[in-house]
């Protein structure tokens, strides 16, 4: 994987890498079955606490299981009004497919849209963000359709949203080597995140589309198309220099130097390495 890569996943995953290596069965407990998700919404009312599964970094988690639809849009919220807590949906082998985000800058449960990408089984992972926090929440899971719209967030909650689905489901395609589609995911994000109405809302927006713009650029080399790639990454580098993240404009510059020195243009490719 990339240089670029490298450094945007912590970005998009973080704080629950550590989940995404492991299956829901490393926790010493059987996922709790929720049932399978069809018209009518899934809910549970759960507690983080003493004698649940517990990571190695002292966070209780807590994992639930569903069985869903290819292609079937769901929405996941988590509510808790005791503690900061995280999530994580994975497929029954332990990949992951999204993480939880914060649903606004004023509304501090979590939440996600995600498109199932197979007929089967689901796991929800939560976990507190502080180690050793107990707390209880409610996680509820939503089928979403023309005729079933969204019962769970506001308009513009759902915008937000849905922008962060694209971006996950990008790094989803990407991970499969699926680089035309990670591409397609990620133009969407990158449109959704330059919204008005996301853009109101939303204070890391410039990191965001750098983030994208720099994805972007990443896939395309993937493709082999340097050309492209070498536009992505110049936006990008741009984006970050605007607002001084240090380390994307340096993985921006890497990643310029590797497209040129893969069109044969060596004192260029040089230039910015040496600048990186």
């Amino acid at each position: 994987m990339s240089r670029a890569l490298n450094l945007l996943l912590p970005c998009v995953l973080a704080p629950v890498l550590v989940s995404l290596s492991l299956s829901a069965r490393a926790w010493a407990q059987s996922p709790e079955s929720l049932g399978s998700l069809e018209r009518d919404e899934l809910q549970i009312d759960g507690a983080l606490q003493l004698g649940d599964g517990e990571l190695p970094d002292g966070n209780f988690v807590d994992v639930y299981e569903f069985t869903g639809q290819a292609t079937q849009a769901v929405t996941l919220l988590l509510e808790s009004e005791t503690a900061d807590l995280d999530f994580v949906l994975t497929t029954a082998q332990g990949s992951l497919i999204a993480t939880g985000s914060d649903i606004s800058s004023t509304n501090n449960n979590v939440a996600l849209l995600s498109l199932l990408p197979a007929d089967g089984r689901y796991f929800v992972i939560i976990r507190t963000v502080d180690a050793g926090t107990r707390s209880s929440y409610r996680l509820t899971i939503a089928p979403i359709s023309a005729s079933y719209p969204n019962p769970l967030l506001s308009d513009t909650e759902v915008a937000i949203l849905e922008a962060n689905m694209f971006y996950q489901l990008g790094f989803y395609s990407y991970q499969l080597n699926e680089y035309q589609s990670a591409i397609g995911s990620w133009e969407e994000a990158l449109s959704r995140f330059q919204s008005e109405d996301v853009r109101a809302v939303l204070q890391d927006i410039r990191q965001r589309e750098s983030s994208l713009l720099s994805s972007l650029g990443v896939a395309y080399a993937s493709l082999g198309d340097y050309e492209r790639a070498i536009d992505w990454h110049e936006q990008a580098l741009n984006s970050f220099r605007q607002i001084d993240d240090l380390k994307g404009e340096s993985a921006a510059l890497g990643s310029l130097g590797s497209a040129y020195a893969a069109l044969g243009n060596r004192e260029r490719a040089i230039d910015l390495q040496q600048q990186s």
